[in-house]
């Protein structure tokens, strides 16, 4: 959805957003005080066999671009990755589609094992 770049998006006056970000601690937070809050991993089926947060779901990054999943919009989502770039990726996808209260994971799953172990 960005085809011509940052100018092309800037020459057609079209709005700027951004996708807030949780660090590991904020989202063990609001995972326990909300529990109807999605943590979406789209990381490969590999990856999600390594290991993955406690009640998160498995959308791989190419089932959100090819629009292969059913989420209630109306749902907070966190998505997370391995290191934050794909979670970002899919997380303006999942905007672009209507999902308003879209976050992204810093650090993806490098952090939150991080975060893990320290506790």
């Amino acid at each position: 959805y960005l085809g011509d770049g940052i100018s092309g998006w800037a020459a057609q006056a079209k709005p700027l957003d951004h996708l807030p970000q949780l660090t590991p601690e904020s989202l063990m937070r609001v995972s326990e005080k909300y529990p109807d809050h999605l943590i979406v991993d789209v990381r490969s089926d590999g990856e999600w066999d390594s290991g993955h947060i406690e009640r998160a779901l498995h959308i791989p990054i190419g089932k959100i671009i090819a629009g292969d999943f059913d989420l209630d919009k109306a749902c907070h989502i966190t998505v997370v990755c391995g290191s934050g770039y794909r979670a970002n990726i899919a997380g303006s996808i999942l905007k672009s589609r209507g999902y308003s209260k879209v976050f992204s994971l810093i650090g993806g799953m490098t952090a939150w094992r991080a975060s893990q172990k320290n506790r």
